[in-house]
């Protein structure tokens, strides 16, 4: 499978795996969740399977070129305007969780305007790049940060407080009936295939998905559902553990390094798992971007030969973020992130039912 594939899946994987993905299953930690994990490890590898599959019938080839070649403009244009939301979605929820961490955990006197303003203009630089650029910056990142995750993830198992008795107890309620909420929220970690919307422009080959690739995607993302759901309880508790907003970010402070530059892990965590978290956004803005940039393109809007229209829309993008981080409460948030993820499986269908009517040819 090409390595740029591996990246995307990773991204999404990583950047949710401290964020609100491990609320929703800490809350949901007596009511089935690692029935809906399980279920939701299958239904992963389904969705990448599947993704592959569709995207394989036209290498080279993104969904906006798909969609305007094989299909009529009055069913193109709903489409464009439906994923160009979830993608803008997806991107504000990363946004304001992080600000929020940021401020909670780094310097609650600051204004959280000023954190929000510094997250937008470091974001825009990536969501204007060209879409090659932007791979070539992802592959980047991967390499540099990967060794650091993979060394915190380990230092969480092995370290002194990580308790296996409360682990045992959480094990206890695997035979109860899979939670919804927690199913959906285990399968969003998955979700990163889809965005080839647009990068499937630069596979010019088809994407190989045997058994090989079943496996690592299968297992990789095994693992980091385990650990984002069993390191804070190993290492909180599993009786109070839902009490925590953060419950990864919390029980990393739980964590030191002895013979470290920095003893105390939160500060590395948070600022690996930030930059991780930024380029996430970079992606879903940088999808959204495209779709909206497609349906309202504003041809006579150029500066210098250079359509303008883009710099608009991220404008806008940047007038939400900022409205959304004032006007959200944590609480707000976490409800708005979980009923996101509820509609998680309509997404995938649109999807699926859309590669059929491109596939079909629909436009006469």
């Amino acid at each position: 499978m090409n390595r740029y594939v591996y990246y995307l899946i990773f991204i999404n994987m990583v950047a949710n795996l401290v964020a609100t993905v491990p609320r929703i299953l800490v809350v949901e930690s007596k009511n089935g969740v690692l029935f809906s994990m399980g279920l939701a490890a299958i239904s992963g590898v389904i969705i990448t399977f599947i993704t592959v599959k569709c995207f394989n019938n036209f290498p080279g080839q993104d969904l906006i070129e798909l969609l305007k070649t094989r299909t009529s403009k009055w069913f193109s244009v709903p489409v464009l305007l439906y994923f160009a939301v979830n993608w803008y979605i997806a991107g504000l929820i990363t946004l304001v969780t992080f600000t929020f961490i940021l401020i909670r955990f780094f310097s609650p006197e600051t204004s959280i305007f000023m954190f929000v303003l510094s997250f937008l203009l470091i974001i825009s630089y990536g969501v204007l790049a060209q879409t090659k650029s932007l791979l070539y910056m992802i592959e980047l990142t991967v390499i540099l940060f990967s060794p650091f995750v993979f060394l915190l993830i380990v230092k969480s198992y092995v370290n002194d407080v990580f308790n296996m008795d409360f682990v045992k107890v959480a094990l206890m309620h695997v035979n109860e009936w899979p939670s919804y909420s927690a199913y959906t929220a285990s399968t969003y970690l998955y979700i990163g295939i889809v965005n080839l919307v647009v990068f499937n422009r630069f596979l010019t080959e088809k994407i190989r998905f045997g058994t090989k690739q079943i496996i690592i995607v299968g297992v990789a993302g095994t693992f980091v559902l385990l650990t984002t759901y069993f390191v804070p309880i190993g290492i909180a508790g599993f009786d109070e553990i839902d009490r925590l907003i953060y419950p990864w970010i919390s029980t990393s402070d739980s964590i030191r390094m002895r013979f470290g530059i920095v003893e105390r892990l939160l500060f590395v965590f948070l600022l690996i798992f930030l930059a991780i978290a930024v380029l996430s956004i970079v992606i879903h803005w940088h999808v959204s971007v495209k779709f909206f940039s497609t349906v309202f393109p504003l041809k006579n809007l150029k500066w210098r030969d250079k359509q303008l229209s883009p710099a608009l829309i991220l404008l806008l993008f940047w007038i939400g973020g900022i409205y959304m981080v004032s006007y959200l409460t944590e609480h707000q948030l976490f409800i708005f992130t979980s009923n996101f993820f509820n509609l998680l499986p309509l997404f995938f269908a649109i999807l699926v039912i859309v590669f059929f009517v491109i596939k079909r040819g629909v436009k006469k």
